[in-house]
């Protein structure tokens, strides 16, 4: 599925939910989101953004950064070495 939202609040019931998607064989696709108030994309690995940061434990979650019309990183996009894909 396609899950383009998101934010700083973690919930155990969310990631429960993902979890159960998991059991199901459920790809769960997250958007790594649009940086903070500044609109500049932030590192995840520092500020988490959710449901893309449950990627660490739930491996049916792929998140990903978006990217302008050269194919690089979008200035506002956020990112992260070990959890944007």
């Amino acid at each position: 599925s396609n899950n383009s939202w998101g934010g700083p609040e973690e919930s155990q019931l969310l990631l429960e939910a993902i979890l159960r998607a998991r059991d199901r064989n459920h790809l769960f696709v997250t958007a790594a989101g649009n940086g903070g108030v500044d609109s500049i994309g932030d590192d995840n690995d520092q500020v988490p953004d959710f449901p893309g940061n449950f990627r660490l434990v739930a491996n049916n979650v792929v998140n990903v950064a978006a990217t302008n019309s050269r194919d690089e990183l979008a200035g506002f996009s956020n990112y992260g070495l070990t959890t944007v894909d």
